[in-house]
């Protein structure tokens, strides 16, 4: 997968090809997270973001589902794994109370349930 993410902060699996935000401890690096993340959103490409645990049954459950959505759309979409455990601010921020919990976002604009 081609992306301008710094491979600091966002790497792809090379097995399913999901982006996955990777587990960081200092402020600074969580800001810059933040930041990459909302850059990821706003593209032009649609991005399905996956909240998810390492511990939850039905998480595990959903990721064979979520490989065979990445074969059938190829390029034209990306999938975002986030780990909630390890990204508890991207958690709190899009008011994830469950998981898993899928949110899609086009231009910026998320659609999902998150609360007003």
């Amino acid at each position: 997968m081609n992306n301008t993410y710094p491979k600091l902060f966002l790497t792809t699996d090379n097995n399913t090809n999901f982006v996955v935000i990777k587990k960081t401890c200092s402020t600074n690096r969580k800001e810059k997270i933040m930041e990459k993340f909302e850059e990821l959103i706003q593209s032009e490409k649609p991005v399905l973001v996956d909240f998810f645990a390492t511990w939850c049954g039905p998480c595990k459950a959903m990721h064979p589902v979520l490989e065979e959505l990445k074969g059938q759309i190829g390029e034209a979409a990306r999938i975002v794994k986030i780990d909630v455990d390890q990204h508890e601010e991207l958690a709190a921020k899009y008011r994830i109370q469950a998981v898993p919990t899928l949110l899609y976002s086009r231009k910026g604009k998320l659609f999902g349930a998150i609360p007003e």
